[in-house]
C-alpha cells in the first residue's frame, strides 16, 4: 500500500507543477484562473476536503486526469491528490485492521430507496 507520507514530492515544486498544468487549461475561465490564484496563495494542506467541491478546478483536472489516463496530468496533481489521500486515510488504521472494517465512500450516486 503507498503511503503519501513517504511521497518526497510534495513542496513547492510539486504545487506549482500543478498550477501550471491549471493556468492553461482554464485560461479562458476567469473564475477557475480566480480560484487558483487562491489555491496559489491560500490554500493549505488541512483544508483539502474544502477544496474539493464538484465545481472546483482542481475536481475538474483530477477527474478528467484519472478518466483518461493521463500520467503527466496526474504526476502534475501529486501536489493536491496527496493531500486528499492523507485525509482520507482513517486516524486508526489500527482498530480498523483488527476489527477489519471497511469503509464504503458513495460519491455522486443516487441510491433508491429500495
Amino acid at each position: 500500500f503507498f503511503y503519501p507520507s513517504e511521497c518526497s514530492t510534495h513542496g513547492q515544486l510539486a504545487k506549482n507543477a500543478m498550477i501550471d498544468l491549471c493556468r492553461p487549461y482554464y485560461q479562458d475561465n476567469l473564475n477557475n484562473l480566480k480560484l487558483i490564484d487562491v489555491f496559489k496563495y491560500e490554500y493549505r494542506s488541512d483544508k483539502v476536503i474544502q477544496c474539493y467541491p464538484t465545481k472546483s478546478f482542481s475536481y475538474k483536472m483530477i477527474k478528467e486526469a484519472l478518466k483518461i489516463k493521463v500520467v503527466d496530468q496526474l504526476n502534475a496533481l501529486r501536489y493536491f491528490m496527496v493531500d486528499l489521500i492523507r485525509s482520507l486515510i482513517p486516524r486508526d488504521q489500527t482498530r480498523i485492521q483488527y476489527e477489519k472494517e471497511n469503509l464504503t465512500v458513495y460519491r455522486d450516486i443516487k441510491l433508491s430507496k429500495e
